[in-house]
């Protein structure tokens, strides 16, 4: 009896810490169905196109259009049958690191790892990993903050290799290869932007002014990169073979 009240216990501390946030593949769903269309055979219309740019998570970029269509235009080139040794040409040809060889390299590359990719955000949603992720953060917060019961969305998408916060709408990006990627320590990767969200919306005191904007901007990101890289970055340091960006 005391060990099934210690486990209730245990869960109901769990559902405390992770209230109102959510973990979102809603997007990414719209995304392998509307690409499935593709590989189909079929171009995809604006409207449709833009049941992806809708969606959780991909809705952020709704305003970039210019951004828009290049992706739009790049997932026929990746999906399309008729197109696939234009693709391979692409890969092969690119040399110069250019913008459009990275996104196409990408996509493509997401392509590849598809059903790894579904398997491993299947397992997240039904995994603790959100308190995992608030269990790093608060490493490195006040002992008494409760911030971590606010309404979080956490949505991942594939557009590029990289994850933001954008803490005045709640919601942090996360880019779903790059998590996959990181496997088992995909925790400390969500702490870190865990800690820059809460960070952002109820510690940060840094204000906007007009006379040195580059040093305020300088000091913030210490303040935010400085502390949160502790989470999942502090093995750089005595890494070997580091890479330019390490």
């Amino acid at each position: 009896m005391k060990i099934i009240f210690t486990l209730f216990c245990i869960f109901l501390l769990g559902l405390k810490a992770s209230f109102g946030q959510k973990v979102s593949d809603e997007g990414l769903q719209i995304y392998w169905k509307k690409m499935q269309n593709i590989e189909g055979g079929k171009e995809l219309s604006y409207s449709e196109l833009m049941e992806i740019w809708n969606s959780p998570g991909y809705n952020y970029y709704s305003n970039q259009n210019a951004y828009q269509d290049t992706y739009n235009k790049y997932y026929n080139l990746v999906y399309l049958p008729n197109l696939q040794d234009s693709l391979q040409n692409r890969l092969k040809n690119n040399e110069n690191a250019s913008f459009s060889f990275y996104i196409i390299r990408y996509l493509n590359e997401a392509k590849q790892k598809k059903i790894e990719l579904e398997r491993f955000i299947q397992n997240l949603k039904a995994s603790n990993i959100i308190n995992k992720g608030n269990i790093q953060a608060f490493k490195y917060l006040p002992k008494i903050s409760k911030s971590q019961n606010d309404n979080i969305l956490i949505a991942f998408t594939l557009i590029q290799p990289d994850s933001q916060t954008f803490a005045e709408e709640n919601l942090i990006l996360i880019d779903l290869l790059s998590a996959y990627k990181l496997g088992n320590d995909f925790d400390k990767l969500l702490g870190h932007e865990l800690h820059h969200l809460y960070v952002i919306k109820y510690f940060s005191k840094l204000k906007k002014v007009d006379k040195y904007p580059d040093l305020i901007y300088s000091i913030h990101k210490l303040s935010l990169e400085g502390i949160a890289d502790l989470i999942d970055k502090d093995d750089i340091l005595i890494k070997e073979g580091k890479s330019d960006d390490e």
